[in-house]
Protein backbone atom coordinates (compact mmCIF):
# COMPACT_ATOMS: atom_id res chain seq x y z
CA UNK A 1 0.00 0.00 0.00
CA UNK A 2 1.28 3.45 -0.78
CA UNK A 3 1.04 6.44 1.50
CA UNK A 4 -2.08 7.54 -0.38
CA UNK A 5 -3.66 4.19 0.48
CA UNK A 6 -2.97 4.65 4.17
CA UNK A 7 -4.39 8.16 4.05
CA UNK A 8 -7.52 6.97 2.22
CA UNK A 9 -7.95 4.12 4.69
CA UNK A 10 -7.61 6.54 7.61
CA UNK A 11 -10.23 8.86 6.18
CA UNK A 12 -12.50 5.90 5.41
CA UNK A 13 -12.26 4.46 8.90
CA UNK A 14 -12.85 7.89 10.42
CA UNK A 15 -15.88 8.51 8.20
CA UNK A 16 -17.42 5.14 9.09
CA UNK A 17 -16.83 5.75 12.80
CA UNK A 18 -18.41 9.24 12.67
CA UNK A 19 -21.40 8.09 10.62
CA UNK A 20 -22.06 5.16 12.96
CA UNK A 21 -21.77 7.43 16.01
CA UNK A 22 -24.21 9.98 14.54
CA UNK A 23 -26.62 7.18 13.61
CA UNK A 24 -26.52 5.77 17.16
CA UNK A 25 -27.04 9.20 18.76
CA UNK A 26 -30.00 10.01 16.50
CA UNK A 27 -31.57 6.59 17.04
CA UNK A 28 -31.20 6.97 20.81
CA UNK A 29 -32.68 10.46 20.67
CA UNK A 30 -35.72 9.24 18.76
CA UNK A 31 -36.19 6.40 21.24
CA UNK A 32 -35.90 8.70 24.26
CA UNK A 33 -38.24 11.28 22.70
CA UNK A 34 -41.13 8.85 23.03
CA UNK A 35 -40.77 8.99 26.84
CA UNK A 36 -40.86 12.79 27.15
CA UNK A 37 -44.33 14.31 27.67
CA UNK A 38 -45.41 16.73 24.92
CA UNK A 39 -45.53 19.75 27.23
CA UNK A 40 -41.85 19.15 28.16
CA UNK A 41 -40.61 18.99 24.56
CA UNK A 42 -38.80 22.28 24.10
CA UNK A 43 -37.65 21.50 20.57
CA UNK A 44 -41.17 21.18 19.17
Amino acid sequence: MTNAGYIAAGYGITAVALISYVWRVLARGRRITAHVPEERRRWM
